[in-house]
């Protein structure tokens, strides 16, 4: 391959990008709602977002908060360019969401610093961007759904069933999973993380684990490492119904449309 035909592959390739960006960012906030809400991954990033991100959204933080860059980062990364279309798209005149839109770019120097890392090889993320960054790909999402179904004994700490095993095996396949085996527990899940590293490590992979810094876990949640409490936040099979529900609820109550000021 001569000098010329690299030049114009690489042409090629900035050109659709540009058309590709072009597209995503003059797209109504309407129209790319809806689509995003189509793609289970999609959905869900939306939906963390959303929920995580309300306190920056309605303007009551002047600051990002951290759990708001995590669900950022997910929406950035999802499948398809989803969320970023979402990020990028067009307000028209809509003044709200140009509003909204203006409070939500106080993360954007700070996301688009860590976005990189939750698909590098060397970087430990938080288990809370781990598992959002799994919520945002559809598969991983479903795997993710399978593993907490069948795992449920592992969870309080029983034993390691084969079905659960088999379970974690196809979760950690998934390409948006990798962090999750690497990921650091901060205390901020919504469940007890640091337990349920060790029950899987000593039950599943009968390794020991030697747990950092445990925080206890929270007194309203009891009887599993992995509580049900925080529905809205810890994902199963039974809750993706609901979830889909929800969503659909959201996009209507707070049809939140980020006007065009390109993420990326």
């Amino acid at each position: 391959m001569n000098v010329c035909e690299v030049w114009l592959l690489v042409s090629l390739y900035l050109i659709k990008a540009y058309l590709v960006d072009v597209v995503e960012s003059g797209e109504s906030c309407v129209l790319v709602n809806t689509k995003c809400y189509r793609r289970t991954g999609c959905r869900m990033a939306l939906q963390n977002f959303f929920y995580v991100c309300s306190s920056v959204i309605e303007g009551e933080s002047r600051g990002c908060t951290v759990g708001c860059k995590r669900a950022l980062i997910s929406l950035l990364k999802t499948e398809d360019r989803a969320g970023r279309a979402y990020m990028n798209c067009d307000c028209r005149d809509d003044k709200k969401c140009l509003e909204q839109k203006r409070r939500v770019e106080v993360c954007k120097s700070d996301v688009l610093a860590e976005l990189d890392s939750v698909d590098d090889n060397t970087t430990r993320v938080s288990c809370t961007l781990a598992r959002f960054t799994c919520e945002a790909d559809t598969s991983c999402f479903a795997a993710l759904g399978f593993y907490t179904e069948n795992c449920r004994r592992l969870m309080m700490g029983d034993k390691c069933t084969p079905r659960c095993n088999n379970s974690l095996n196809v979760l950690h396949q998934q390409f948006k999973a990798r962090k999750l085996q690497t990921c650091n527990c901060d205390g901020t899940e919504p469940y007890d993380c640091e337990r349920i590293k060790e029950f899987t490590e000593e039950l599943c992979y009968n390794r020991p684990y030697h747990v950092k810094n445990h925080r206890p876990h929270r007194p309203d949640c009891v009887n599993s490492a992995y509580s049900r409490c925080d529905s809205l936040l810890t994902n199963t099979a039974a809750s993706h119904r609901w979830l889909f529900c929800f969503g659909q609820l959201l996009s209507i109550l707070i049809l939140l449309q980020i006007n065009r000021t390109n993420w990326l």
